[in-house]
């Protein structure tokens, strides 16, 4: 092979790689771009001592948030309101439903926040606070002081 077919041939090589390079680095629609995010709800419902976590997937390409919001210790009874708020107040409400975890009282609310839900829409505005970490779960008891917990993003 003579020298100018072989610097054709290692041109071709170095274009074909940097192209598989790009492909296979550049950003794709799917489960991959999904945002995982958490919070800790620890306090008090009353006189009863309350531990729990909040996981959340928010999907950009479809705009929406998975949820689950768990509270080991009270039951639908002792729990007044429960939201998602940021600075202005509430902008999703939570319903829980009575469960149990390892034997124990706990409350659990799984769900879907879309931007299309009627009364209180996920909207671009309100994404942004979610991704920037300036939404926060709060339960209030019947008596008591509420426990929050911000939610924030988790690191990859």
């Amino acid at each position: 092979m003579d020298s100018k077919t072989l610097i054709i041939v290692i041109i071709v090589i170095v274009v074909l790689l940097l192209l598989l390079w790009w492909l296979l680095s550049s950003s794709k629609p799917g489960p991959s771009n999904q945002v995982n995010l958490a919070t800790n709800l620890n306090g008090s419902i009353g006189l009863i001592p309350a531990n729990g976590k909040g996981q959340f997937t928010y999907n950009p390409n479809t705009k929406t948030l998975n949820y689950q919001v768990t509270l080991v210790g009270p039951t639908t009874n002792d729990v007044g309101e429960a939201h998602i708020y940021d600075s202005t107040g509430i902008v999703k409400d939570i319903v829980f439903t009575n469960t149990t975890i390892n034997g124990t009282p706990a409350i659990i609310s799984t769900g879907t926040w879309t931007s299309t839900d009627q009364t209180q829409p996920l909207t671009p505005d309100l994404i942004g606070k979610l991704l920037s970490g300036q939404l926060s779960v709060r339960i209030t008891p019947t008596i008591g002081n509420p426990i929050n917990g911000q939610i924030t993003p988790l690191l990859k």
